[in-house]
Formats: structure tokens, sequence, C-alpha cells
């Protein structure tokens, strides 16, 4: 069996070139680090799902704590409607009187505490 003449030069010069990897001259140990925190491209990504892991923790690390809130409402009727009623009512027979009905200010407020006392979840 005979070979081709070019398949043996293309081999003879796979095995003739010498593939080296970059070298990088580094004169202490301080450098070497420094290198391999410029170089490393995951670094990155590391730190930002080690920031988000704190974020998480600080934000499940209360669940303990009860859930306060508040609410406050005011309504001010400017004005109240006027509703006529017979006088025998209010001792007057044969008359109508005018009466208003209400509060002409409404205010209302309030404060909820609640806490969960059986999350198995966060337990």
């Amino acid at each position: 069996m005979r070979t081709n003449p070019i398949y043996s030069i293309i081999l003879l010069l796979v095995f003739a070139t010498h593939i080296t990897a970059q070298q990088l001259q580094l004169s202490s140990i301080d450098d070497a680090i420094t290198q391999a925190l410029e170089k490393n491209p995951d670094l990155e990504s590391y730190r930002l799902n080690q920031e988000k892991a704190e974020r998480d923790y600080s934000s499940v690390s209360n669940y303990r704590l009860p859930t306060i809130s508040a609410t406050f409402s005011g309504v001010n009727n400017t004005s109240l409607p006027v509703t006529p009623l017979p006088g025998e009512l209010v001792g007057q027979p044969g008359t109508t009187v005018d009466a208003t009905f209400g509060a002409q200010y409404n205010y209302n407020a309030g404060i909820n505490i609640s806490n969960n006392l059986f999350d198995f979840k966060a337990g």
C-alpha cells in the first residue's frame, strides 16, 4: 500500500510544530494572585451569586418578627343632605322640619399586627 506524499508532508508538519501556551513572567506570589483574579472569567459571576445569596438571606432572616400595618381614613362631608320630616315627630303638627342626618367629619384609624405561628416551611 502506497501513501500519498501530501499526507506524509502534512503529518510531518503537524509533529514538527511546537505548540506552547503563553508564558507570563511573575516576580512574586502577589503578582500571581493579581493575574489570577484579573484573568478569571467566572469570578464576577461568583461575586454576583454571593451578593444574591446575601440579599436572599437578609430578606428571610426576619421571618419570625410580626408584620405591622396601620391605616387611616377621613371623610369631610361638606354638605349633608337635608331631609324634610313631618312636624308631628318633633312636636310641631302641620309643619315640616328640615333635618340633616350624619356627621360632617368621619375619621377611622387602625393598627394591625399579625404573626404566622404555624409556618413549617420557614422554620
